[in-house]
C-alpha cells in the first residue's frame, strides 16, 4: 500500500478498511508487529507515526484505544502456599487487557477492572475497596499502587502488567 507520508493516519486507516473490507473502528493497528505498539493518534502524519517505505502494520480484531489511553494487562494473584509471605510466590491467572485513561486515580482504575472482572468471571465477587493493585514483573509482585494515586504519574507504558 503506498500512501504520502504528509497524510494523516486516519487516511492511512481508511485505505486499509477500503482494501480489507473492514468497518473503521473495528480493528487495532500495530507498528512492526504483534507485540509492536499501537498507531492510536489519528491527527499524527504517516511521518509522525514513524511510518517508512518497508513498514510493516499489524492488524488485529478489537477496538482501538484512544490517543490518552494505555492498553493494560490484568491477572488475578493467589498465594502459591497460603502460609507464606506477602510477595514470595503467586499463581496468575490472565484476566484481561483493557484501554484505561492516563487520568484516572488507581481508585478508579481498580473500580473498572472489579466491575470487568466480576461481570466476565461469576465466581468472582472481587471488591474494589478491599484489594490492592500491584505491578507485575514477570512471576512476581512489586509495587503497591494507593487509591489517590494518578495513572499517568507512575511509570506506565503500553501492555503493562498489573495484579489484582
Amino acid at each position: 500500500m503506498t500512501i504520502d507520508r504528509r497524510e494523516k493516519l486516519s487516511k492511512l486507516k481508511e485505505l486499509i478498511c477500503e482494501k480489507i473490507e473492514l468497518e473503521e473502528g473495528s480493528f487495532i493497528l500495530k507498528r512492526g508487529g504483534l507485540h509492536g505498539i499501537e498507531l492510536k493518534d489519528d491527527n499524527l502524519t504517516i511521518l509522525q507515526s514513524n511510518l517508512m517505505n518497508g513498514s510493516i502494520l499489524y492488524l488485529c480484531a478489537g477496538t482501538p484505544s484512544k490517543p490518552d489511553e494505555y492498553r493494560l494487562g490484568f491477572y488475578l494473584a493467589t498465594l502459591i502456599d497460603e502460609t507464606g509471605e506477602d510477595g514470595i510466590c503467586y499463581n496468575f491467572k490472565e484476566l484481561f487487557e483493557m484501554s484505561i485513561s492516563w487520568n484516572c486515580t488507581i481508585k478508579e482504575v481498580k473500580e473498572l477492572v472489579c466491575s470487568r472482572a466480576n461481570t466476565e468471571n461469576e465466581d468472582l465477587n472481587l471488591n474494589p475497596a478491599m484489594i490492592r493493585l500491584r505491578e507485575k514483573n514477570s512471576d512476581r509482585l512489586t509495587r503497591t499502587l494507593f487509591d489517590e494515586m494518578i495513572l499517568k504519574s507512575q511509570t506506565i507504558y503500553e501492555k503493562k502488567q498489573y495484579a489484582l
